[in-house]
């Protein structure tokens, strides 16, 4: 059985992802961590920040593989350095907490809203 973690698997893509994961739960045992919680997976979410690097070390221990989702995507995010503590910043905390805990393989999503930015 493969271990999956899931890093910001709450939102849209990651809720999709983790309904076809969970069908196959003879193959893949998932986890989300997530700074929200998941409503639809919230029984397989742990709330974790990507920034926190003690944090990840932990929660990525004994996995297969990450698939990370987690990043600041509006473009409005104030202040502006969470968008790059959050996006750069997290996917270094990732990589060095899959390097501690031996996992070789992760997929990463990158996306931003295409609709533009809705003030209202």
């Amino acid at each position: 059985m493969m271990k999956i973690a899931m890093i910001g698997a709450s939102g849209f893509i990651g809720t999709r992802i983790l309904e076809l994961l969970c069908k196959e739960s003879a193959k893949y045992d998932c986890k989300n961590i997530d700074l929200a919680p998941s409503l639809s997976f919230n029984n397989i979410t742990t709330i974790g920040d990507v920034r926190n690097q003690h944090q990840m070390d932990s929660e990525l221990h004994g996995f297969d593989l990450v698939v990370l989702l987690a990043a600041q995507h509006r473009d409005d995010v104030t202040p502006t350095q969470l968008y790059y503590d959050t996006n750069i910043g997290g996917m270094e905390v990732t990589l060095n907490a899959m390097e501690k805990n031996g996992i070789k393989r992760i997929i990463f999503f990158s996306s931003v809203a295409i609709y533009g930015l809705n003030k209202d």
